[in-house]
């Protein structure tokens, strides 16, 4: 038994020796145009999709067969989702270099925060390596970042708005909303429906998506309104 636990303590030792040591920093974020930012402030249809910047301090590269993750959490204890990158893709970010990572997917799109009122919240990204590669130093490994939304409404414009009937079945009428643009979305947050500019009293055909609760999106660029259409059949 002691031969046994000495050839695993012995093995252990080894692989430890022979790890590549990679210290993995998250710098902060940047925005849509690559500038590091503090804050990141959303326009009423702007997604949520913030870029952290990855620094690599060394003294060594990821291994190519090595897998990192980025978890992200929401308002500090909440687990949201999580990027997956591969030892590949920052296999030639080499010591003191840093990377913007791009999310191919937002977080949440305008449509899912309108409706559910998120108006700000604090985003925190904390990454890790999987495989052989080990980071010495994990007080650097998260950074958060603040959201905030502008959700500009005026009154007598979301007042003149009407969508009619509803629930509908095949088709639904906007009145109020000459030259604006429509979307729908459904409740993940999908968009299903999207016409740069659509006509006073438009009827909009409506045939071609399942039963359920959407969300309808009208903007005349500066403003927003959202409504909940049900469609049955």
């Amino acid at each position: 038994m002691k031969k046994i636990l000495l050839l695993f303590a012995t093995l252990a030792l080894v692989l430890t020796a022979g790890a590549q040591s990679v210290d993995l920093e998250i710098l902060g974020f940047a925005d849509e145009n690559g500038n590091p930012v503090s804050t990141l402030e959303l326009s009423p249809t702007q997604d949520l999709s913030p870029s952290p910047i990855l620094k690599n301090n060394g003294p060594e590269a990821v291994a190519a067969t090595d897998s990192v993750i980025i978890d992200i959490t929401y308002n500090s204890d909440t687990y949201l989702t999580y990027i997956y990158l591969t030892g590949q893709q920052l296999h030639s970010v080499s010591a003191g270099e840093q990377v913007t990572i791009n999310p191919m997917n937002p977080i949440w799109s305008a449509a899912v925060m309108d409706e559910f009122q998120l108006f700000s919240c604090t985003l925190c990204y904390e990454v890790r390596i999987v495989g052989h590669s080990v980071d010495p130093n994990p007080d650097n490994n998260t950074a958060c970042v603040e959201i905030t939304r502008a959700v500009g409404i005026e009154e007598d414009w979301a007042d003149g708005i009407a969508l009619f009937p509803n629930p509908a079945s095949t088709t639904v009428t906007l009145s109020g909303v000459a030259g604006h643009r429509l979307q729908i979305f459904d409740l993940t947050g999908k968009m299903v429906m999207n016409q740069e500019k659509i006509s006073d009293n438009q009827s909009v055909d409506i045939s071609s998506l399942s039963e359920g609760l959407y969300i309808v999106r009208i903007s005349d660029g500066k403003n927003l309104v959202t409504r909940k259409l049900n469609i049955i059949r």
